[in-house]
């Protein structure tokens, strides 16, 4: 006895009441319908599941949405770690963003591959460095031991 059922907006008419395994085959006929989801809205749901906040997933599609625009709109999978460093290299030179924004850029792009994408590369590229001041102290401000100036 087969009977209809609507699941998820679409009929599987394989589904019998006494088989499990056809439950399977009613889902995988439901999935081959459905249409592709769009990037943006991958990386949307990659973020709600890590709960990261409102603002980091504005941050994090704006950077995905620039490296995007920046290899003239090619899909992310075709450009891989050489388009990362590519990226990363124009933002540095280039735009001349700091070490946090850098940073921030490739966290983005890292989650894009490594969440979205599920690529299981390390992405070996390093993490952009702030450069470190030392203030210059002139000799005659140094002050001793005893709070004297010298």
């Amino acid at each position: 006895m087969q009977y209809n059922f609507l699941l998820g907006g679409l009929y599987c008419k394989s589904f019998k009441t006494q088989a499990i395994t056809n439950v399977i085959s009613c889902q995988e006929e439901k999935m081959e319908n459905r249409p592709k989801k769009k990037l943006l809205v991958l990386v949307r749901e990659a973020i709600y599941r890590k709960h990261y906040s409102k603002r980091t997933e504005e941050a994090y599609i704006h950077w995905i949405k620039r490296y995007i625009f920046f290899h003239n709109k090619r899909h992310p999978l075709e450009m891989g770690r050489a388009g990362i460093e590519a990226f990363l290299t124009y933002l540095a030179v280039n735009r001349r963003v700091s070490a946090s924004t850098q940073n921030q850029a490739f966290s983005a792009l890292s989650l894009l591959y490594r969440d979205v994408f599920n690529e299981d590369s390390d992405f070996p590229i390093d993490s952009a460095h702030a450069s470190v001041c030392f203030p210059v102290v002139k000799p005659s401000t140094c002050i001793n031991m005893h709070g004297h100036l010298s």
